[in-house]
């Protein structure tokens, strides 16, 4: 079973049951990241403040602020967050107050399925990691497309995702698909290194960067 998301990844496990929290601890330690371990709720909002992690695992009954109230105060400050809970089921009341304030699972103790609470985290995990990535090229795009004054593209797939003023200006009265065809597959021929190529009479383009496979940005600049 291939866990390879897991690893990229950090885990606040909160389980007050000391044999529990031994083997499930001894479990993820070989797979994630970062695992931090509190024994109740309080310990664990104070190393979900203090560490961020990625995914958080509760259980529900615990002494001196038990999974729920745990959920609430984390749910305060991160709405999206994974938080899975552990529990026995004694109880219908708390999962029920666990689902409306947005879990996004949960496992019956005693857990016996340990491959299949280790898919489901590495599913987790990934998506967690996609999330990033996106936010990551976001962030770079909207810097660029901000702090560039030249004409500025972003090309994924043979189509600009996204571009600048200056760019919709030079190509509001010209077909974008005729733009793509004339510029983006002069740079895919070259591989992407950093060729000039000539556009029209006024500009020429340069790749600054390569992302990802099929994404690109593509400046151009004005010929002197």
């Amino acid at each position: 079973m291939k866990l390879e998301n897991l690893g990229k990844i950090s885990i606040l496990y909160v389980e007050d049951d000391k044999t529990i929290q031994a083997i499930f601890a001894n479990i993820l330690k070989k797979f994630v990241k970062n695992l931090y371990i509190a024994e109740n709720g309080q310990e664990g909002l104070e190393k979900f403040n203090k560490f961020n992690p990625d995914i958080v695992i509760t259980d529900i009954q615990m002494p001196k602020m038990n999974g729920i109230e745990l959920i609430e105060e984390i749910r305060k400050k991160n709405k999206s967050i994974p938080i899975i809970i552990t529990t026995a089921f004694n109880n219908i009341e708390y999962p029920i107050k666990a689902i409306k304030l947005g879990i996004d699972g949960f496992f019956i103790k005693p857990i016996e399925d340990i491959q299949g609470y280790l898919r489901n985290l590495e599913e987790k995990a990934k998506n967690i990691i996609a999330k990033k990535e996106n936010r990551k090229k976001s962030a770079i795009i909207n810097s660029i497309m901000e702090n560039f004054f030249d004409v500025t593209f972003f090309v994924e797939n043979k189509k600009i995702v996204t571009l600048n003023k200056e760019a919709k200006n030079i190509i509001e009265d010209e077909d974008i698909e005729y733009f793509l065809k004339k510029v983006t597959p002069k740079i895919e021929l070259e591989k992407l290194k950093k060729e000039i190529i000539k556009y029209n009479n006024n500009f020429y383009a340069i790749t600054i960067e390569e992302y990802l496979q099929n994404q690109f940005i593509i400046i151009m600049k004005k010929l002197q």
